[in-house]
């Protein structure tokens, strides 16, 4: 499971006795939707790969 997953969801499907009692078999991709005026009032880029979003993120946090 863990191989195929992060651990965090590996752990997410696990009974309390520690025994897996779900296996995904869908994956969705994920999308996410911004304002673009909110992005162009505050200077936001839009984020290409992970790392800019991460740091999109906290820039959003500070100014909010």
């Amino acid at each position: 499971m863990k191989g195929n997953f992060t651990g965090a969801f590996a752990e997410s499907v696990k009974g309390n006795d520690g025994n897996i009692y779900g296996v995904p078999v869908d994956y969705y991709p994920w999308a996410l939707f911004y304002r673009k005026d909110v992005f162009a009032a505050h200077g936001y880029n839009i984020p290409t790969n992970w790392d800019s979003f991460k740091a999109s993120a906290r820039r959003c946090r500070r100014t909010a």
